[in-house]
């Protein structure tokens, strides 16, 4: 428990310090390394309501300064893009809810996705102002995963988990896609070791597009390592959807 809010209280001080430093779009970065790095397990269950993990706190937070200090870009009258499909997924969950045999914890998932994923990304989309920050939040994903493949590869060849800092916390897709606790497979920070191989699959081509678009050689030795570390956890994740999903990339 100690750990967990030292974790909160240490990315909502650091989110907070950059908005009021240097403005809120400056602390998208930040927020985006900090909820891809912090797993699921830095949580606190609130009893008959939900789960708090530090990515729905991160998102209260950045919510409330977007509502502060947020800058409207000059299009931001205009619709969304991704409206008419995030508008058709929450028809189609909301046909699947109604048929759903636990109606009850259908209803939270679909909360959970839309309060979760499509308001995270309406604050970005309508924050981001320059190409340059696209860039830093890309970096970001990038240098979040590096550190998640430091933990993975860690784990892989010495037997310590980073997991084990934190209160024991069983997933329901660890339990449906195999095993918990294999210390054979690469997983880090993420639920299972496909999750993470497939997360590293992104990355790998966003590092790919940095390594293309940047001058720096310096940076472009960075991206290089961080590809050569993902790689050995993909490997390790011993799953073939990651690397499937890694050619697909490529492609």
């Amino acid at each position: 428990m100690a750990l967990i809010i030292a974790i909160w209280l240490i990315a909502v001080g650091v989110l907070v310090g950059i908005t009021l430093i240097k403005g809120f779009e400056q602390a998208l970065p930040f927020a985006t390394f900090a909820c891809i790095l912090v797993p699921g397990a830095s949580s606190i269950p609130i009893p008959g309501l939900f789960v708090l993990t530090t990515q729905r706190l991160l998102l209260v937070v950045l919510f409330a300064l977007y509502l502060i200090f947020g800058k409207r870009g000059e299009d931001s009258s205009k619709l969304t893009p991704l409206l008419l499909l995030m508008a058709a997924q929450t028809l189609w969950s909301l046909v699947s809810t109604a048929n759903s045999i636990d109606p009850v914890m259908s209803i939270k998932k679909l909360l959970s996705v839309v309060a979760e994923y499509y308001l995270l990304y309406y604050i970005y989309i309508k924050s981001v102002t320059s190409v340059r920050t696209i860039y830093r939040v890309l970096g970001a994903v990038v240098g979040a995963l590096t550190v998640c493949s430091v933990f993975g590869a860690v784990g892989t060849y010495t037997g310590w988990q980073v997991m084990g800092l934190f209160p024991a916390h069983t997933s329901r897709i660890a339990e449906i896609l195999g095993v918990v606790g294999n210390n054979d497979r690469a997983a880090s920070t993420f639920p299972h070791a496909i999750l993470f191989g497939a997360a590293l699959a992104i990355a790998i081509i966003i590092a790919l597009h940095l390594v293309a678009v940047t001058e720096s050689t310096g940076r472009k030795v960075y991206l290089w390592a961080c590809m050569l570390l993902m790689f050995v956890n993909i490997y390790k994740s011993l799953s073939r959807g990651p690397w499937l999903g890694l050619i697909l990339g490529f492609v």
